[in-house]
């Protein structure tokens, strides 16, 4: 196992190692100025026209850096305006080969250090061309390439999977393609053809929750009662979100994205926004409701095997409480996640100490929180859910005498209940025995005279007549 650990650390490395950036250096590179006469005509004239716009993005490798300035707008727009005019050689796509001169614009408008990284000579970008009337190729730089970079980190995640789990990592990753392509071809057609995003969302959970059971763990007691457990969770996650839905009064309209899918609304059809945005809610509870689910049922199988006198109850109160344990690592995850989607909305409230009513009103905190709770909801629900079925199933159908006990909160209940009604009972017995304590008798006077006797036998002969009453 160590062996397979520093390989997979090397092979990492040398990942990491091949990703970064290489430059053109020693006598292969190109100088980042010069004259070239094309380049200096085309950037010098205030006219450039254009014949033909050509499709696509093309991409560039960076071959020289012609100029790079930088101007002052004025204190008015609170920002400098920097433009790099660049030199690059087309590498794909019908014009491969050629030269192009672009425009890569690095003003940074937003303010806060966050404009783009200047190009340097060898690195690839994504350009859009056109055609000049002379055949020059000019344009204008749109990003930077960084899919390479996402591939080889991708063949680096597939070997450390199957080089570490094996023939089962090797089914896990089947089993997240297949996931993928379900949601991408089973949801995102059923919406567009009009579905309730809401039903088409549990409808692919559902797919997804079968497909990812069954490749990684074949046909078993254990998938079996996983899978139920998994689509109990999304279910009462979709409850929540329908319930939330007719309560909470969403437009969907929560960030750049579904904006620019309202504007597109005319094109595609009428689209129900909020149902997409609960519909988002509902397929991000599917991985914690499977991973807390596949570990109650394997646990519990675990447990069955090595002790098969456990009857179904016993099983359910082991499972309920090892979910608890999961549970709280689970919840902690999961809402740290989505409160790490919106660290910039945090952010910018705080930084204009917004009241806190409009805080917890703004749609976009309040889908994270929703998020969160509907997420966490689903993971609560998942644990009796599993320990229930694993346990009816591993016991076939004998699931013994049911106690409440499973439950933590029962079990403190009664624990305060029986607190409480001991003490009762202390005080009860030592007012009890206060009240049996024998009283000491009275002195008894003698009379001095006789008047002093003719009380004494009169209040004598009436405590007679009360005790004969």
């Amino acid at each position: 196992m160590t062996k397979r650990i520093l390989a997979a650390v090397l092979i990492m490395l040398v990942t990491i190692t091949c990703c970064l950036p290489v430059h053109a250096s020693g006598s292969d590179a190109v100088p980042t100025s010069g004259s070239d006469a094309a380049g200096q005509q085309y950037f010098g004239s205030a006219d450039q026209t254009v014949t033909q716009v050509l499709d696509g993005n093309y991409v560039s490798r960076v071959l020289e850096i012609i100029s790079d300035e930088t101007t002052e707008l004025g204190a008015e727009y609170g920002y400098s305006s920097r433009l790099q005019k660049l030199k690059v050689e087309v590498l794909q796509g019908p014009k491969e080969g050629c030269t192009a001169y672009v425009i890569y614009d690095l003003t940074d408008t937003w303010g806060g250090d966050s404009g783009s990284k200047p190009a340097e000579v060898g690195d690839k970008v994504i350009v859009q061309l056109e055609e000049g009337a002379d055949g020059l190729l000019i344009g204008y730089v749109t990003m930077f390439v960084r899919h390479n970079a996402i591939i080889i980190l991708g063949v680096l995640f597939v070997l450390l999977l199957v080089f570490l789990g094996g023939t089962r990592g090797l089914r896990s990753l089947v089993a997240l393609l297949v996931t993928c392509l379900g949601l991408i071809c089973v949801m995102i057609p059923m919406i567009l053809n009009g579905v309730s995003p809401v039903l088409a969302s549990v409808l692919a959970c559902i797919f997804s929750i079968a497909a990812t059971l069954i490749i990684v763990y074949g046909l078993s007691v254990k998938s079996l009662a996983a899978g139920i457990g998994s689509i109990g969770g999304v279910a009462v996650a979709g409850v929540i979100v329908l319930i939330m839905n007719s309560v909470m009064n969403m437009t969907g309209l929560i960030d750049d994205t579904s904006m620019y899918l309202a504007q597109s609304v005319s094109e595609m059809g009428s689209l129900d926004l909020t149902g997409i945005l609960f519909a988002a809610i509902i397929i991000s509870v599917l991985g914690g409701t499977i991973d807390v689910s596949v570990s109650i049922a394997s646990s519990l199988e675990e447990l069955k095997l090595n002790a098969p006198d456990m009857d179904g109850a016993q099983l359910m109160r082991s499972g309920i409480k090892i979910g608890v344990d999961i549970m709280g690592a689970s919840l902690n995850t999961l809402i740290l996640s989505y409160l790490g989607c919106a660290i910039h909305i945090v952010l910018i409230f705080y930084t204009y100490q917004s009241p806190l009513i409009m805080v917890f009103n703004d749609e976009m905190i309040v889908c994270e929180l929703l998020r969160a709770l509907a997420g966490s909801s689903a993971l609560l629900f998942t644990v009796p859910i599993t320990a229930y079925v694993s346990a009816m199933m591993m016991n076939r159908g004998r699931f013994g005498k049911f106690s409440w006990d499973c439950f933590a909160s029962v079990v403190i209940a009664r624990r305060i209940r029986d607190a409480v009604r001991e003490g009762w009972q202390k005080k009860k017995s030592d007012r009890t025995a206060e009240s049996s304590v024998p009283s000491e008798p009275e002195e008894t006077v003698e009379p001095e005279n006789l008047y002093q006797l003719a009380q004494q036998r009169s209040r004598t002969m009436n405590f007679d007549k009360n005790d004969e009453l």
